[in-house]
């Protein structure tokens, strides 16, 4: 239960799609960046350190959000609306697992023990707690998702934070890449290792139906 081991990475010095896409395809993913680009009003971008910082971040897969949903919404029936559920996790429960030191993230009580400060969630958190005491901290993982960047203040919609300097990859080319790794370490009978990437979905949205 600990984060995954820092790996540093080359800083690019200007945009660059990825290295084998076709002729048409660059210039395909390249015309969107600029399009997408220059409809973001500039200003001055946001400062390491003082508006974001970088930190080991934690997450929670889908069968511990479903058991916590049932925990809450059990305690306190507010939380049966997905709504309000959905709010309680990306605004209270997830900051608060991520402001955690870094030795204390992977544990759910942490949180939930500094979250009962709230009047409003303290029947919840009280439920959720009861429930990783009775039912075990596996039912309630927390997970480590590598290093991430944290805000320290609000960011508006449409706030310009910093460029991107990185490979552009197109949604089905990305997969289709991983697929091909994945098939060429079966047959040379390599060991699988985790790989590298610049943008990995890490869990389904809400809004998922699936």
């Amino acid at each position: 239960k600990s984060p995954y081991p820092h790996i540093p990475y080359n800083t690019l010095s200007g945009y660059q799609p990825a290295y084998d896409l076709s002729a048409s395809e660059q210039e395909l993913v390249m015309e969107k960046l600029r399009s997408n680009k220059e409809g973001i009003g500039r200003s001055e971008e946001l400062s390491l350190g003082r508006d974001i910082r970088q930190q080991d971040v934690w997450g929670i897969d889908c069968f511990a959000k479903k058991n916590i949903l049932e925990s809450a919404a059990t305690a306190d029936s507010r939380f049966s609306v997905k709504q309000n559920f959905i709010d309680f996790v990306k605004m209270k429960l997830l900051p608060a697992i991520n402001s955690q030191p870094p030795e204390r993230g992977h544990n759910i009580v942490f949180a939930l023990t500094d979250l009962l400060k709230h009047d409003h969630l303290e029947k919840a958190c009280d439920g959720i707690l009861r429930d990783v005491e009775l039912l075990g901290h596996h039912n309630f993982s927390i997970h480590p998702k590598g290093r991430g960047v944290v805000a320290n203040v609000n960011i508006p919609k449409g706030k310009f934070v910093t460029d991107y300097l990185g490979e552009l990859w197109p949604g089905w080319r990305w997969y289709e890449k991983c697929e091909a790794i994945e098939l060429l370490q079966r047959s040379l009978k390599v060991k699988e290792s985790l790989p590298s990437f610049y943008n990995i979905l890490m869990e389904r949205d809400f809004d998922d139906p699936n």
